[in-house]
């Protein structure tokens, strides 16, 4: 059974955004994007799994008396891109004192197509590792 939970967005800040080094942030523009504000959502399991819970990230035309007309949108549409920025993480090896360290990860990005439905797989997984000294 699919079930949707609404996610308002909030321009991108120090604050929504939850990463330490504020110099990093400033490099990547976060301030230009949006972020999820109050994240309510759970990801976990797979395609075949019994409990499988994922995002679904859907951009849809406006219609109706309150928006653009159709060319204008088009217009304005085909100078955007979504780009999907997250906090990924590896491991130093050689750092023993602080072997995981962080960055800033946006290499998902993707060109907005006005007649065009794009659609796109993001696997995510949470690490675990166990230092023996």
């Amino acid at each position: 059974m699919k079930r949707k939970v609404p996610q308002e967005f909030t321009a991108c800040g120090f604050e929504e955004f939850d990463y330490p080094n504020v110099d990093e942030i400033d490099k990547f523009s976060i301030d230009l994007l949006h972020c999820v504000k109050n994240p309510n959502y759970t990801l976990k399991g797979d395609f075949y799994s019994d409990d499988y819970q994922y995002l679904e990230i859907k951009l849809k035309k406006c219609e109706g008396s309150h928006c653009k007309n159709s060319t204008e949108i088009d217009r304005i549409v085909s100078d955007l891109r979504l780009q999907i920025v997250v906090v990924n993480a590896y491991l130093d090896f050689t750092d023993y004192n602080d072997p995981i360290k962080h960055y800033v990860d946006d290499i998902h990005f993707f060109e907005i197509e006005h007649n065009r439905h794009k659609r796109t797989n993001i696997f995510v997984m949470k690490g675990e590792v166990e230092l023996d000294d």
